[in-house]
């Protein structure tokens, strides 16, 4: 775990002093039109890139929209203002939902960042769909710890040959790293009810990054 402890440092660094947030659906959420009002490939609305504070927000808005859908409510969905509708996703497999779902509220990712924050909030999504009772708080730690693994695995990966690990033992560490992480970055912050609306979701999400960050750096030493 020592390769892994001196990744999560250089990749989360301490900030020099608390940040509050206030980020609004309708500045992060979306995907750009191209020319004719097309959907463009390029990268998403405004994200911040990297594991970043703004980039975590999208990711609850996506998990927010994934309990929206489950609760059939097309008020909240209305709410992130990326033109969701319960009618186009009520004859949809688990997959084609949760990928329309990061379409509208993502976009198309235009980086790897972006990359890792689709394939952990799909994760989170998946769970979601396949245990539909599951609370906020379990959806949001399950993209979280997701998200904090995909950005630490790239530094795992690295170490392969420097560590002449076997694809057994790559295996085992990436098990392992994974586990710590959900066992650590448990999220506390929102509750289901009274419901919370979009923006204050993304915002405490946002802020749990920034103290999912803390402890982690913390316990792993």
């Amino acid at each position: 775990m020592q390769q892994i402890a001196a990744a999560v440092h250089r990749l989360f660094p301490t900030p020099r002093t608390p940040t509050t947030y206030n980020y609004e659906p309708g500045a992060l959420l979306g995907r750009r039109t191209g020319a004719g009002g097309s959907p463009s490939s390029g990268r998403s609305r405004r994200s911040g890139g990297g594991m970043s504070s703004s980039n975590a927000a999208r990711g609850g808005a996506a998990v927010y929209a994934g309990h929206a859908a489950l609760a059939g409510s097309q008020a909240d969905l209305d709410a992130l203002g990326v033109g969701l509708r319960l009618e186009d996703m009520r004859d949809m497999s688990i997959n084609d939902r949760c990928n329309y779902i990061l379409d509208k509220v993502l976009g198309a990712p235009g980086s790897p960042d972006e990359e890792v924050l689709r394939r952990a909030a799909l994760e989170a999504l998946k769970e979601l769909s396949l245990d539909p009772t599951r609370s906020t708080e379990d959806s949001i730690t399950a993209f979280m710890s997701a998200y904090i693994y995909q950005t630490a695995l790239v530094e795992l990966t690295s170490h392969k040959a420097s560590l002449k690990l076997t694809p057994d033992q790559v295996l085992k560490h990436e098990k392992d790293l994974k586990q710590y992480i959900r066992g650590t970055a448990k999220y506390s912050g929102v509750t289901d009810g009274p419901r919370i609306g979009v923006k204050a979701l993304m915002n405490k999400v946002a802020e749990y990054r920034d103290k999912a960050l803390a402890f982690l750096r913390k316990a792993i030493g």
